[in-house]
């Protein structure tokens, strides 16, 4: 239970460093959260993810989960990339 208990709590983190870099995250649910992308930017926040190792499904609602083998350094890094391509 402990583990699940920090996938939670590492959506919940991911939630709010996504809210204060500019997403629109629509809804937080256990360890998965879904952030709205506008139409027009979700191919190119996929692709620049993809150029930093970090993959997403490129779509206008993206889906993230937290588990396991996803730390809280990684979540940090894509918070980090997140941010920069915002600030284009």
């Amino acid at each position: 239970m402990a583990r699940l208990q920090e996938d939670h709590d590492n959506a919940a983190w991911l939630a709010q460093q996504l809210r204060e870099a500019g997403a629109e995250v629509m809804r937080h649910e256990t360890n998965m959260l879904f952030v709205r992308v506008g139409e027009g930017q979700a191919a190119a926040l996929g692709d620049y993810l993809r150029e930093r190792n970090i993959l997403i499904n490129a779509a206008p609602i993206v889906r993230l989960v937290t588990h396991l083998d996803v730390s809280r350094q990684q979540l940090a890094d894509v918070i980090a990339h997140w941010r920069a391509f915002l600030a284009r």
